[in-house]
């Protein structure tokens, strides 16, 4: 399985691209990591908006490169070395979405990223993530679970999806990864989560956040 992996970024921690490049992959097809550099942002975008054009940019990148997956890496996500591995497994195995699993680093909203609930009612959306019942949670840590989505944090998608699904925004305050997850329900395609790829996040002020059932947050705090 060849497979791209991309990351967009305007700063860029030397950590994440040594995980990014050190992957335990075997396959003899390797992968290829590109770069998108930049925080431009068009005069009649808001970063939503310009987020979206550059995953459309890679989107075509990947599909015009005879790829068979796209990882996305998001520039302050710390991915394992066993990312590719395990998230490939699921991708074989007839998943048409795999992600690992980090928290969101919005201050007051440290929830994993694995939603087993993610619907657009107008312009607001109800989601429900898996932190949000604790003892679910602990009790499938290191498991696989069905999601409905979320995020291009740690995401491994597979050229049919990408063929098929067109990355856009469902909303002008949302980025393009709600967009594909919803679109990935209504096309009855399968989104997995492996809990066992467990992700750092970057918080602005340089820590990192990390999954974590033996906290009552479950989460914890580390210093870089």
């Amino acid at each position: 399985m060849k497979v791209l992996i991309g990351i967009l970024a305007h700063q860029l921690q030397s950590e994440v691209l040594r995980r990014v490049h050190t992957q335990d992959w075997d396959d003899p097809d390797g992968y290829h990591v590109l770069t998108l550099w930049g925080g431009d942002m068009q005069p009649w975008e808001n970063r939503f908006q310009a987020i979206t054009r550059k995953y459309q940019r890679l989107q075509r990148l990947f599909l015009a490169g005879g790829y068979d997956a796209l990882l996305t890496v998001e520039q302050d996500v710390y991915i394992p070395p066993d990312t590719l591995t395990r998230l490939g497994r699921l991708i074989q195995d007839g998943a048409d979405v795999a992600y690992g699993l980090y928290v969101w680093r919005y201050m007051g909203w440290h929830y994993w990223n694995a939603h087993p609930k993610l619907e657009l009612h107008g312009a607001d959306f109800h989601y429900w993530s898996l932190a949000h019942a604790p003892g679910e949670a602990r009790r499938l840590w290191g498991q696989l679970v069905g999601v409905a989505g979320l995020g291009f944090g740690c995401t491994l998608l597979p050229r049919h999806t990408l063929a098929r699904i067109g990355l856009r925004q469902a909303t002008l305050t949302s980025c393009c990864d709600t967009a594909l997850a919803l679109d990935c329900q209504a096309e009855g395609l399968v989104q997995v989560c492996d809990t066992g790829v467990v992700c750092g996040h970057q918080l602005d002020d340089g820590r990192l956040i990390w999954p974590d059932p033996e906290t009552e947050e479950l989460y914890r705090i580390e210093e870089t």
